[in-house]
């Protein structure tokens, strides 16, 4: 019994093979050379082709879903010209003529058609079958080639007549199927950016950029402010630039890593390409990446991408100066210091001394503000020095600076800026940044920025903050002659004048009777007087002014603080109509 259930299960298991490879050879048949085709390009793995050039074999190779050129090196794969090639290939025409068993009933051999064991060819294959056509000789009217297909899914092969434009495929170099740029790293991705220069002496120079919250900044030599814009653009000129070809056997070119001249490095991703380069004696440029053998030939322009970051990619501004960022700023010119501070409630205040205690007023914010824009927009001219040494910090010059700059940031950050001029013109400076290791010339008239007084910076009210007035007193100093105006009863006058501010502070140098001002003696005229007519505060404040002096011009000073000023235009023409009224 035992005996006759295994004969039973042995004559399964040959019915069950046999009907199985019936199935395949059935399959075989029923499958023409079209339908394998798109089988196999629809699930390719692999392509090789061997030029009809006597080129090396071009291998490429699919792994994790990315295609690469394995042979004659190793590099990305250009997926627009792979899939071009499927493409193609899918819409090849083909007809079949002969089974290669054929020919010799025929009388022929497969190089009357231009086929030898030379012949370009082209190889497909998915992970279990592969295509192999080698190219023969052209049809009589040019239109098709004669190729021998090898068709491993029917272990046969076949002589078909094919469009002649699949000779384009075989035609082609290594360089037609690998991506032509070699930086991986996206260009908004990119966060670090070096690029080390060695001489023959084996010294280093290194220039590195890094980008914090979108804006680029060098970090050596040097620390200080890139320009943004001009970094992006020379980052999509070494994404974007083509390799032109690739180099495998040349001796020179081994040693590469032994000689370079650069070495360019992007990191991004958290990651870091590094790739080498050096010019070779015809003026090419060899790359190669780190860590891999594969050495690629760019066109000689490149290197000057390379060149000079320091210089082309540094800011052109110089000062970076906002109410919001700026704490304290001093101006410094011998022995007189102009002192702009913000007080704890965001106000701002200013002081000057020559060498005694400071006194601080308050300060203006709309005159800080244009300070501050006009010293904002200054560039540099022209870039003078640049110390390579890391930490380095370029010195006073030994008496030469005519204005100091100090500024203390919201983050008690000290900046000094030195200024002096090599030339006789007042608007061709040296500036000086300690901190950047700056050296550069600037076209601006600092002479007029700097050579300033805190009075410029005084705010221009001239009575004391929410002093509200309600009488006001006009007389002429030499005679009895006066008038007093209730406001209340005055609408108008008080209109124009309940503001009452000064257009400019001219100096602290009152006199009872009058002020020199360049070298003229100014008498004063007229007196106003500015009370609130509250019996519980009868402070009152006098102001002494000279006659009109043209159509912007009218001088005043007022004895409490010792202040000359030049009255605003808007208010000039309201008092020349009320004085007329006590001629």
């Amino acid at each position: 019994m035992k005996k006759g259930k295994i004969l039973l299960i042995i004559a399964n298991v040959v019915v069950g093979f046999a009907i199985y490879l019936s199935l395949q050879d059935r399959e075989k048949k029923e499958m023409s050379f079209d339908e394998i085709l798109i089988s196999i390009l629809s699930n390719l793995k692999s392509l090789e082709i061997q030029p009809d050039n006597f080129s090396k074999t071009i291998k490429i190779e699919k792994k994790s879903n990315n295609w690469s050129v394995v042979e004659p090196f190793v590099w990305n794969a250009n997926n627009l010209a792979l899939s071009n090639f499927q493409t193609k290939l899918s819409h090849l025409s083909a007809t079949k003529l002969y089974e290669i068993s054929e020919l010799r009933k025929k009388g022929e051999i497969i190089e009357d058609y231009g086929i030898t064991e030379n012949s370009p060819s082209i190889k497909i294959a998915d992970s279990s079958n592969h295509i192999e056509l080698k190219f023969g000789s052209p049809t009589r009217n040019k239109n098709n080639l004669y190729s021998l297909i090898h068709i491993s899914r029917l272990n046969k092969k076949f002589i078909f007549k094919l469009d002649s434009e699949i000779s384009t495929f075989f035609k082609t170099q290594v360089i037609d199927w690998t991506e032509n740029s070699f930086i991986k790293t996206p260009l908004y991705a990119v966060d670090n950016l070096s690029i080390t220069f060695e001489n023959k002496d084996g010294l280093k120079n290194t220039t590195s950029l890094e980008k914090l919250e979108e804006e680029w900044h060098f970090t050596q030599p040097f620390s200080g402010k890139a320009d943004t814009e001009r970094v992006l653009l020379l980052l999509n000129s070494l994404i974007s630039a083509n390799i032109i070809d690739y180099e495998n056997e040349s001796n020179e070119l081994n040693s590469t890593y032994k000689k370079w001249r650069s070495e360019l490095a992007v990191s991004g991703f958290n990651r870091t390409e590094k790739f080498v380069f050096q010019e070779n004696k015809d003026g090419k440029i060899w790359g190669q990446p780190n860590g891999t053998d594969t050495k690629f030939i760019l066109d000689q322009s490149f290197l000057s991408q390379l060149n000079d970051w320091s210089t082309r990619l540094r800011s052109r501004t110089i000062f970076d100066f906002s109410q919001q960022r700026i704490n304290e700023l001093e101006i410094l010119q011998e022995n007189k210091k102009v002192k702009i501070s913000k007080t704890e409630n965001n106000s701002w205040v200013v002081g000057e001394t020559n060498g005694s205690e400071v006194e601080f007023m308050i300060a203006d914010e709309n005159e800080i503000q244009t300070f501050f824009r006009e010293m904002n927009s200054a560039t540099v001219e022209q870039f003078l020095s640049i110390r390579m040494e890391e930490n380095s910090s370029i010195e006073d010059d030994g008496g030469s600076t005519i204005f100091t700059v100090n500024t203390i940031d919201n983050d008690s950050n000290f900046d000094t800026y030195l200024f002096s001029r090599t030339t006789e013109e007042d608007k061709i400076w040296t500036v000086n940044v300690k901190s950047r290791s700056l050296l550069c010339l600037v076209e601006r008239d600092f002479n007029s920025l700097l050579g300033t007084s805190a009075l410029d910076f005084r705010s221009k009210n001239i009575l004391p903050e929410n002093y509200k007035f309600t009488e006001l007193g006009l007389s002429k100093i030499d005679s009895n002659e006066s008038r007093t105006i209730k406001l209340e009863n005055d609408t108008e006058s008080y209109n124009s004048l309940s503001n009452f501010m000064v257009e400019s502070f001219i100096s602290k140098k009152f006199l009872d009777d009058g002020v020199w001002i360049a070298g003229d003696w100014i008498p004063w005229k007229y007196q106003m007087s500015f009370t609130t007519g509250d019996t519980n505060n009868t402070q009152r404040y006098d102001l002494k002014l000279s006659e009109r002096k043209g159509a912007t011009t009218w001088y005043g000073g007022d004895q409490s603080t010792n202040l000359i000023f030049n009255l605003p235009i808007n208010i000039i023409d309201d008092l020349d109509e009320l004085f007329k009224s006590i001629e």
